[in-house]
């Protein structure tokens, strides 16, 4: 667990390597992609006294939503995810595929939404819709930070050969990820451990060079 920010906290420190973060807006928390880490939030909300008003997901594979949903009971909270994305949480996880899990998925803790806005008690995101990791892969953008989830790496992008990935798509989305992002916002993906500014994540990602 890592202070990135007075504001931003992420858990990278399981077999995984996923990235979970943790966005705070004075007493209030959302939780952005929570993969394994259900017992460290717990503690970490519960003894910060935070008031845990989400959990967002930038796509719906299993590493990054394993302990959504008990999370959402815990707490009382809903789920953030795009309606492109209900068929791959529901049946493209993953979970068997890739972690030999029967995963369950509690549908009535999920807020489906489309649009690109999205508010959350005190948190207002700007939402980029960029399939190709997934179908419905979305790009949470709060201010300076960029929760790229597996859509965009610092060096690399997501694959795109599971279920509803899509090649073509993910290049759509790379351009439109270069024209919305702004140089100076950070860049907060699903599982590097590295956090630097977009500009320069356009000189380190080959993909991005190429778009």
């Amino acid at each position: 667990m890592k202070k990135l920010f007075s504001d931003l906290i992420v858990l990278n420190n399981n077999n995984l390597a996923n990235n979970t973060y943790v966005l705070i807006n004075n007493n209030q928390c959302v939780i952005i992609d929570p993969s394994t880490y259900e017992n460290e939030l717990k503690s970490l909300i519960d003894e910060n006294k935070y008031q845990c008003v989400g959990i967002l997901l930038t796509h719906g594979h299993f590493d990054h939503i394993m302990c959504a949903f008990n999370l959402a009971n815990y707490f009382g909270i809903k789920i953030y995810a795009s309606a492109n994305e209900k068929e791959v949480i529901n049946k493209y996880s993953c979970a068997k595929e890739l972690f030999g899990i029967n995963a369950k998925i509690y549908e009535e803790y999920v807020t489906y939404f489309n649009g690109n806005n999205l508010e959350v008690k005190n948190f207002k995101f700007n939402i980029l819709h960029t399939p190709g990791h997934t179908v419905g892969g979305v790009i949470y953008i709060y201010h300076n930070y960029v929760f790229s989830g597996d859509t965009l790496f610092i060096y690399d992008v997501g694959r795109w050969d599971l279920p509803t990935g899509d090649p073509r798509e993910l290049i759509k989305s790379l351009k439109l990820i270069k024209s919305a992002v702004h140089d100076d916002q950070y860049i907060l993906c699903g599982h590097d451990d590295k956090y630097v500014k977009f500009k320069e994540v356009k000189q380190l990602n080959r993909y991005l060079k190429q778009v």
